[in-house]
């Protein structure tokens, strides 16, 4: 037996001396669109040449000289441009297929619609996770005096729907911002064995761009990171806004969905709970997001029918999302590096309970080393007076006196 590892996981593969190319050719057909990809091994992996094999070609002879054990990476291609060939099943949609067209000020042609009859209910759903110039929902506040940071984590189901897109830098605070000074972790610094395994869930740090949550999305199902990627996950979000209107109504956004829409698009624009319901229900993934500050579990589409078949995990430092990844026993993490190559992203049901509770240590670790923001010490500025506020209190007791909604790091 081979193991394989792509883009939707780990499968494996029966093998003997007289397996030959096509048996394995056509079992990847069954993963993902064979042209677009290549085979990779070693460490770090290396492309294998394919070029000169027949369909009886053993996998036991040369060039393969696959044997029982080996483990094979299964990558998408690097494209003339410099971007990579889509990573999800051909009849999947992929960002990174109209991610080429950045330059381009009309939606590229080929852009699919988005793939959701609605939205799915969010246990225990968070806030926005995001702070600027739109709106949060902040308790029973006017749409005009709504708070644009993230509220508390007791706020209610009701209260995360009615978050929308903000703009900004990320604050400064005292416990340290997901790429501030203090409480700072490198890629790949911290990390949970998993006991039955031996394999390492690692924490993969992603740019602190205000398009963390794309990043860390596109880490899930892409293994990049990229701003190209993260537009074409903002177009999908775009377009389930439009093409729900009954789901996504002005009083749950807080603004018109073609405005919501517009904003979300923008690369200043901050993504959280609306767009994780969104991009789930895309990508028909159970999307679990963990919360270093408070230790609450997020899970977003958990309830769909049908159950969706896997899972990806996230962590939120308070204005920050990050990845989860899980890399192999004999690949032992070490600071600065997470070979994505290597990872799994994406896993099974039957592997949810020890994932879990791996995730919880995860957090319980990056908490000690307090990779968290408390939002409600740190320092912002009113955009449109220039006064200064201390935390969320501050910010919506000025909200409320004023009706200022543009709040920015101080």
């Amino acid at each position: 037996m081979i193991r394989i590892r792509h883009p939707q996981g780990a499968s494996s593969f029966q093998i003997d001396d007289t397996t030959a190319w096509h048996q394995l050719e056509s079992f990847l057909s069954g993963l993902v669109k064979v042209e677009d990809y290549e085979l990779r091994t070693g460490y770090p992996p290396k492309p294998i040449d394919t070029s000169s094999l027949t369909p009886s070609s053993l996998l036991s002879q040369p060039p393969l000289s696959i044997k029982r054990g080996d483990q094979l990476i299964l990558a998408p291609k690097a494209l003339p441009n410099g971007g990579v060939a889509p990573s999800s099943r051909p009849n999947q949609f992929s960002p990174l297929a109209f991610a080429s067209s950045s330059s381009s000020k009309s939606q590229p042609s080929n852009v699919p619609s988005f793939n959701t009859s609605s939205a799915t209910a969010v246990r225990g759903a968070p806030p926005q996770h995001r702070a600027g110039s739109g709106t949060d929902g902040v308790g029973g506040m006017s749409r005009s005096q709504q708070v644009a940071m993230r509220a508390c984590a007791e706020s209610s189901a009701a209260a995360a729907s009615a978050s929308s897109p903000g703009s900004n830098s990320q604050p400064k605070t005292s416990a340290g911002s997901a790429a501030g000074s203090k409480g700072s972790v490198q890629d790949g610094e911290v990390y949970v064995r998993l006991p039955s395994t031996g394999e390492h869930l690692t924490l993969k740090v992603v740019p602190d761009d205000n398009s963390c949550l794309f990043h860390a999305i596109a880490v899930l199902f892409h293994q990049k990171t990229g701003l190209d990627v993260c537009k074409g996950l903002r177009q999908v979000v775009s377009q389930g806004i439009l093409a729900n209107p009954e789901d996504y109504p002005e009083v749950v956004l807080g603004m018109p969905p073609h405005e919501y829409a517009r904003k979300i698009s923008e690369e200043k624009t901050w993504g959280g709970a609306i767009e994780l319901s969104l991009l789930s229900n895309h990508f028909n993934t159970e999307l679990v997001s963990l919360d270093v500050s408070t230790g609450v579990t997020y899970r977003f589409g958990e309830s769909a029918s049908p159950p969706h078949s896997q899972i990806g995990y996230l962590i939120h430092s308070g204005i920050h999302y990050d990845s989860l990844v899980l890399l192999p026993a004999e690949v032992e993490p070490s600071p600065g590096q997470v070979p994505l190559d290597f990872a799994r992203t994406l896993f099974s049901r039957d592997e949810q309970q020890p994932l879990d509770a791996a995730a919880k240590e995860m957090v319980a670790k990056l908490k000690a080393r307090h990779y968290h923001t408390d939002t409600a010490t740190f320092d912002l500025r009113c955009g449109t007076c220039g006064s200064a506020l201390v935390g969320e209190k501050g910010a919506s007791r000025h909200a409320m006196e004023t009706g200022h909604t543009d709040f920015r790091e101080a």
